[in-house]
């Protein structure tokens, strides 16, 4: 999965995370995400975990 189209499509759902090339000097980890989390596990939080793995099935 390229994490950089994993971002953009993540975030044009409301969903943030960190794609592994921002973490490489020579850009690598192309294939790596960061997924931080702080608050409390919720209902929207199910959503937003679902709508993740579609997004990522998609590819």
């Amino acid at each position: 999965v390229d994490s950089l189209q994993l971002f953009q499509l993540a975030l044009a759902q409301g969903i943030s995370l960190a794609p592994g090339p921002i973490f490489s000097a020579s850009r690598r980890f192309k294939n790596c995400a960061r997924l931080n989390y702080g608050t409390p596990w919720d209902e929207r939080s199910e959503q937003a975990m679902a709508m993740l793995g579609r997004i990522i099935a998609s590819f």
